[in-house]
């Protein structure tokens, strides 16, 4: 008797230990559709009149919102009342003629990175899912208690004979406890802590609690380098619709694969989830969950062209930004804006693997409004290591980046941009020994404005300048910009050429108050200091600076400052610019080991292209470069 009763104490001590141990709040019902929104100063998404976007970027936004239509069906809305239009005759992009207004952004529910998940509430999930999956893989659901004995008996019988684990005998409750509790293991021990709080778990919640916890939480594979986890992230991610729009044999498919999401995988095993299919349609017909003579069954070709799609989707990426939506930290975008710089830095970063084969590239941005209150945006598509180390702390070599400011300051030592300067050679005596300044540029005229020098991103010319005005001098003023630099400057004058390193954070600092004193010029002394002056200014006209031959029709007519960069045989790639509102640093580089072979990669077709197709594509008018806007121009921000 005693040894009875100590038994049993330390049976209920064994469950309360497990049971004390479970974090059972994943299991709470769904009450609403969480919303990104909820509770956030971020602006929400808008496409303002005037803008152009894209027609992909727009659909794969859409789906990951809360509007109850589908995209289809706003789309054809929105072109028979005018309120948007093709913009082109390959109709890969939409001309927004009245603003239009995003519904709320979905909420990802996975705590995982590279993981996305959004629950939903019972009664939005189809019944052709729960009545099909318990006929399918648990018919006595609704009436055992959480563990199915008969099944259990039947797969020991099953082992014995096999003389291995062949059977679980698992039911819905079990497999849900497993998905969120427990690992796949098969272990005598993980299997008594399953049944145990699968029995709980039964006692605590509804069966339809249950089933809702389960199309949540259970796994569903993965696509695009996302974890895919519940209903509503499969039928995203698989079909590029919700739950609620699937078509009867999607939802086959779907219920298919969660017998084993990569055995079936429809991309590395399309036989088999084929094979699979066939079978559950058939099976949900017995159950009466839908008609066959309503319903279309998949032909080769449906199979075949969906299976490339998944492919495609596979490479680009689409789906990928959300999720990690969580990250999106800044008020300065709106969640779309948010997608889509991460959604262009990641197609930069496909084409340079794609084109050169190039591993290891990696893309940093930062982006902000100077002297505002708005925390600044920033991008690192490492996510494996720490985003403010590499913002703010690591450093790289910046390349010709520099000129803009090295043009400034001599300017305020008395140079005007219309004056001749020669591209001669010109040796200088270090002490290090003789140097001089290599040129990239080939069949130069002899003189050249210093205006077309900067545009042009000259090395002669600035040396020769500098030399000219004397280097103790220049000195002077650059140190208020990099603090940090190599002094004497005459000693090291290639730091003005770009031969020195610093962190993003540092060049964002070091061009807003570049920008806030040319804009103080600018406004404060006009009849001294005209735009045509200013090198922020000069670099304004993208078709005439080092960006001429890659810009595009669209961005071609805009006005905005950029300066690209390259540096160290192509492991560092650069582009600043500086539209009127938000100033921004994009490097795309080598993260590696840097002893190897350069790259064939330039500022101009890395980073400025991020640049470009974002503002391009982002849903808002174009900025005309101006100072007036600017936080930090007027005479009290000193």
């Amino acid at each position: 008797m005693v040894i009875f009763l100590v038994a049993g104490m330390g049976l209920l001590l064994w469950a309360g230990f497990i049971l004390s141990d479970v974090p059972f709040y994943r299991l709470e019902k769904v009450q609403t559709d969480n919303v990104f929104y909820e509770n956030s100063s971020k602006e929400k998404s808008v496409l303002e009149e005037g803008s152009i976007v894209s027609v992909d970027e727009i659909k794969n936004y859409f789906l990951f919102t809360n509007a109850g239509n589908s995209y289809k069906r706003w789309f054809n809305e929105k072109i028979k009342e005018g309120h948007i239009e093709y913009s082109d005759k390959n109709r890969k992009y939409l001309l927004i003629n009245t603003t239009q207004h995003f519904n709320e952004l979905l909420f990802n529910d996975c705590e995982l990175r590279f993981c996305y998940q959004h629950k939903i509430a019972f009664e939005k999930i189809p019944s052709i899912f729960w009545k099909g999956l318990i006929g399918i893989e648990d018919y006595r659901f609704l009436n055992h208690f959480g563990v199915d004995f008969k099944s259990i008996l039947r797969a020991i019988v099953t082992d014995i004979i096999k003389m291995k684990f062949a059977q679980g005998a698992s039911t819905l409750t079990q497999q849900l406890v497993k998905n969120i509790f427990l690992t796949s293991k098969k272990t005598i021990g993980r299997k008594l802590k399953e049944m145990l709080l699968s029995v709980y778990i039964e006692y605590r919640l509804k069966k339809d609690d249950i089933l809702e916890a389960y199309f949540n939480e259970v796994y569903w594979g993965s696509l695009q380098g996302v974890q895919i986890k519940g209903l509503h992230a499969a039928s995203v991610f698989y079909f590029g619709k919700k739950p609620d729009m699937l078509m009867s044999y999607e939802a086959a498919i779907l219920i298919s694969l969660l017998k084993g999401p990569g055995y079936y995988h429809p991309i590395r095993h399309l036989d088999r989830l084929i094979s699979r299919t066939k079978a559950v349609y058939n099976r949900l017909i017995e159950l009466n969950l839908f008609s066959r003579k309503y319903s279309r069954v998949w032909t080769d070709k449906d199979w075949s062209r969906w299976s490339r799609n998944l492919e495609q989707k596979n490479s680009l990426r689409p789906y990928n930004p959300f999720s990690y939506t969580n990250e999106w930290e800044s008020d300065l975008l709106s969640y779309f804006e948010n997608y889509l710089i991460y959604k262009k830095a990641a197609f930069v970063l496909s084409w340079i693997s794609e084109t050169f084969g190039y591993e290891d590239i990696a893309v940093k941005i930062i982006m902000g409004k100077p002297y505002s209150n708005i925390k600044e945006m920033s991008y690192y598509s490492k996510f494996e290591r720490k985003k403010d180390v590499a913002i703010n702390q690591e450093r790289h070599q910046v390349g010709s980046i520099l000129k803009p400011v090295i043009y400034s300051i001599f300017t305020r030592k008395g140079k005007k941009l219309s004056d001749i300067v020669s591209t001669e050679p010109i040796a200088l005596e270090l002490k290090s020994g003789r140097w001089s300044p290599k040129e990239a540029h080939k069949n130069l005229k002899k003189e050249v404005t210093l205006s077309h020098a900067l545009m042009k991103s000259y090395n002669r010319p600035l040396i020769r300048l500098a030399n000219e005005i004397g280097f103790d001098i220049i000195e002077k003023e650059l140190v208020r910009y990099i603090p940090d630099l190599k002094l004497p400057l005459a000693e090291y004058p290639s730091q003005m050429l770009g031969a020195v390193e610093l962190s993003l954070k540092q060049i964002y600092q070091l061009y807003a108050l570049f920008i806030r004193e040319e804009c103080q010029r600018v406004l404060f002394l006009k009849d001294s200091y005209r735009t045509y002056d200013s090198p922020l200014f000069l670099l304004s006209n993208p078709e005439q600076t080092t960006i001429s031959k890659v810009v595009e029709k669209e961005m071609g007519g805009m006005r905005f400052f950029g300066k690209t960069g390259t540096s160290n045989n192509g492991h560092n790639n650069w582009f600043v610019f500086f539209d009127g509102s938000i100033l921004g640093v994009i490097w795309v580089g080598y993260d590696g080991d840097r002893t190897g072979k350069g790259f064939t990669l330039y500022g101009s077709t890395t980073a400025f292209q991020i640049y470009q197709h974002f503002f391009r594509d982002r849903g808002r008018r174009f900025n005309e470069l101006t100072c007036e806007n600017y936080v930090g121009s007027s005479r009290d921000s000193d």
